[in-house]
């Protein structure tokens, strides 16, 4: 069951990130074209995307690497310095999804990935990311885990939902080409890292029904953007956005690194 306290918290941290988001982001002139249309995109719709940030041989090289060292793994298992490579069973969630039947069944999560496959240190310390970050926001994020996402036939997955109500951003790199709804890309409503009266109304109404409080439903179908795009393009999202990894067909594989940003 959801308890006041956190629901309190959550309406605090949302109200307070509200509140940051009402200013405009200071870009100066001189930053590159890139960097700022980025900054200025993820500032004003919560999510952008930036092709070609990794090259496709790199992708592949990586993907290798990665499969390689979880290759005849068929549960959760420490590989190597704490790195943990997790296997989810598909089971209920403590507290209810909206869509809680067999959420993630088939995904496999490699945490800390970054100490068992060296080659992500630099992905993970990479300084456009974070200058996008800090002029976006205009504060200082600093990465604090990178993961690695494999979804194999993951046919359902968790509703729209945001993390917390705290200052959170995650930037994704595909190492896999993302072509089509059926590979289950990431999802995203377009300004829902803002202040509107549905976040609101959907954190009180999951706290009387039970759903997890950070479920959300109700968004504009016109503002959902399907991050479609080959392997190599970095995706950098507001977690206080409305977010999810759309569900696979049958068949169908994905892989992808997840860094989380959280300020220094």
């Amino acid at each position: 069951m959801n308890t006041i306290s956190e629901y309190v918290n959550l309406i605090a941290g949302s109200v307070r990130q509200d509140r940051s988001k009402s200013i405009a982001p200071n870009i100066p002139e001189s930053t590159p074209e890139r960097i700022r249309r980025a900054a200025m995109e993820l500032a004003q719709a919560g999510i952008t995307t930036i092709p070609d940030f990794l090259p496709q041989e790199e992708c592949d090289n990586l993907r290798a690497k990665i499969e390689n060292r979880i290759t005849n793994l068929t549960e959760t298992t420490t590989i190597a310095d704490d790195v943990t490579v997790s296997f989810r069973g598909g089971s209920k969630p403590a507290r209810r999804y909206r869509n809680a039947v067999n959420v993630d069944l088939g995904m496999i999560d490699m945490f800390d990935a970054d100490r068992a496959v060296s080659e992500l240190t630099a992905i993970k310390e990479d300084t456009m990311i974070r200058d996008i970050l800090t002029l976006a926001t205009g504060r200082e994020l600093i990465p604090s885990r990178l993961n690695i996402y494999i979804n194999r036939s993951v046919t359902s997955t968790r509703g729209y939902h945001m993390d917390s109500g705290a200052l959170q951003f995650k930037a994704f790199v595909y190492l896999t080409d993302v072509n089509d709804l059926e590979d289950g890309p990431y999802s995203f409503i377009k300004r829902s890292h803002r202040f509107s009266t549905r976040k609101y109304l959907n954190i009180t109404q999951n706290l009387m029904s039970g759903y997890h409080l950070t479920e959300m439903s109700n968004g504009n179908p016109a503002d959902v953007v399907h991050a479609l795009a080959p392997r190599g393009t970095l995706i950098i999202s507001d977690q206080n956005g409305w977010h999810r990894g759309l569900p696979q067909t049958d068949g169908r594989s994905r892989m992808l690194i997840s860094i989380s940003f959280l300020p220094r």
